[in-house]
């Protein structure tokens, strides 16, 4: 079992993205994560159950035989470039 945690994108900054609103945002991180947690699950962990942490602040481990976290985002919105720490 594992776990993949640590939202990258905040709540707050859906108008710096050009979205209508935070409920719009909020959809698609949701999707984006989702998404990126079924690849990681068919690519990488396949057999393997996969859990997502629900906001960044979910640290719950326990459980799982491998927990990843994402942390020290740094994200240039000129060229929509994501730098990150990978914690495991």
């Amino acid at each position: 079992m594992c776990s993949l945690g640590g939202s990258i994108f905040l709540q707050a900054e859906w108008s710096q993205w050009g979205y209508a609103g935070k409920d719009e945002w909020t959809q698609v991180i949701s999707d984006l994560n989702l998404n990126f947690k079924n690849s990681c699950q068919s690519k990488y962990l396949a057999g393997r159950t996969v859990t997502a942490a629900k906001d960044k602040n979910d640290d719950n481990a326990a459980g799982n035989d491998l927990y990843i976290k994402f942390s020290d985002v740094s994200i240039d919105r000129d060229h929509y470039g994501i730098s990150l720490s990978i914690h495991y």
